[in-house]
């Protein structure tokens, strides 16, 4: 089992519409919602013990999407990655994304959308990849579930950055195509973990991953396939005829991963006078700027995001 503690006054938003407490709630309900789907924990009781509130659920014995992508014959992490092992990573990849999509298809069926999905919102049963969804505080009816004005109808402003668009998160505008381009961004993260930077290149999908798949031996039309799904050109039931049709046509399009070039010695020869004496410059500056950068006197020692006081200098 389990428990989830929501203290008053917590996690709360600029605008006040919600703390910890009120999110609790929120996830009791959707919990309670899709009680029975076999894709989220089953919710067991919420209490509150003095002033805190208290949510007891189902414990979920599962892996994160990292120890699955770092287990599992990644091309671009092997020395010497073969097809073999690339084609089989692809087949991880659809089946881990059919379940995906199985899941989100469940939590739809029900009347809700996810609301904050990525790659710390849900678990993967070790030998089968299938997946089971966690943490719903962010998520809330579809626009025909719910009465009006109830608060599950409405999203909250709570989203991890690159798997939710901004520009759609700052309008407080959510619906199906949300989720389905926060499950573009995870099929990107299962390639290489780098899709959070989408929140800082809007392009990134279209420009920086078709060089990583390439250098996989994929063929492209995995590419084209995620940034159709982020840009809302498919729907849920075109994103599974795809992950369900294509998979052995895709695997036998599989070629060997390029070898990756590494430079020799011959051009940074580390023991010619040159090469050693910009060395130390640099560490010469790298030294005198954090001795100009440093200030024990301030709360922080060093400039950092306002955002630190407000949770872990």
């Amino acid at each position: 089992m389990v428990i989830k503690e929501a203290r008053p006054y917590t996690n709360f938003d600029p605008l006040g519409s919600y703390d910890a407490q009120v999110l609790l709630r929120r996830e009791w309900e959707i919990l309670r919602q899709l009680n029975g789907t076999g894709v989220a924990p089953r919710p067991i009781e919420l209490f509150e013990e003095w002033e805190h509130l208290f949510l007891a659920e189902e414990y979920v014995e599962g892996i994160d999407i990292r120890a699955a992508l770092f287990r599992k014959h990644h091309p671009l992490l092997a020395v010497r990655a073969s097809r073999q092992g690339s084609a089989r990573y692809l087949r991880s990849f659809f089946r881990l994304f059919r379940s995906f999509a199985r899941a989100i298809q469940a939590v739809h069926s029900r009347g809700v959308l996810l609301g904050d999905l990525s790659a710390r919102n849900f678990l993967l049963k070790k030998n089968t990849l299938r997946v089971v969804l966690i943490d719903f505080e962010a998520s809330m009816w579809r626009s025909e579930g719910g009465a009006e004005g109830d608060e599950l109808a409405r999203p909250v402003l709570l989203y991890t950055p690159g798997f939710r668009r901004i520009d759609r998160a700052r309008q407080h505008v959510y619906d199906e195509y949300d989720d389905l381009y926060s499950l573009a961004s995870m099929m990107a993260y299962f390639i290489y973990p780098i899709s959070a930077y989408a929140v800082l290149r809007p392009e990134l999908f279209r420009d920086v991953y078709p060089a990583l798949i390439r250098d996989m031996g994929w063929p492209l039309e995995i590419h084209d396939f995620i940034v159709s799904v982020a840009e809302g050109e498919r729907d849920l039931g075109g994103v599974l005829e795809f992950l369900t049709e294509e998979e052995e046509r895709m695997v036998r399009r599989v070629t060997t991963p390029p070898l990756r070039s590494v430079p020799t010695a011959t051009r940074w020869d580390v023991g010619e006078a040159p090469c050693s004496r910009q060395a130390r410059e640099w560490a010469v500056q790298i030294a005198r700027f954090l001795e100009q950068a440093a200030d024990p006197a301030r709360p922080t020692l060093f400039p950092s995001d306002p955002f630190a006081v407000l949770t872990n200098r």
